[in-house]
């Protein structure tokens, strides 16, 4: 069973569980594939940061984005080249 902690407008987190135990597609592909594929994995912002939207910088939670790209690395996608 699936749960996610949400953050709520009065800067708490709430837990939510999906309603399907489980995904119907594969985490990761089986072999390795004949093609290479890029992901502009982009950064993810901190949900409980204090930001001005107008005036300033959003607030970015640098642990989750490395996370999310490392995830997408997992899956076979490729670091875009410099």
């Amino acid at each position: 069973m699936l749960q996610l902690t949400l953050p709520r407008a009065d800067g708490t987190l709430a837990r939510y569980t999906l309603a399907h135990e489980s995904s119907p597609f594969a985490g990761v592909a089986p072999g390795s594939l004949d093609r290479t594929v890029y992901a502009a994995a982009h950064v993810v912002a901190n949900p409980l940061g204090a930001c001005d939207p107008w005036d300033g910088p959003i607030p970015i939670d640098w642990d989750a984005t490395l996370r999310f790209r490392e995830h997408l690395w997992r899956l076979g996608f490729k670091p875009s080249p410099p």
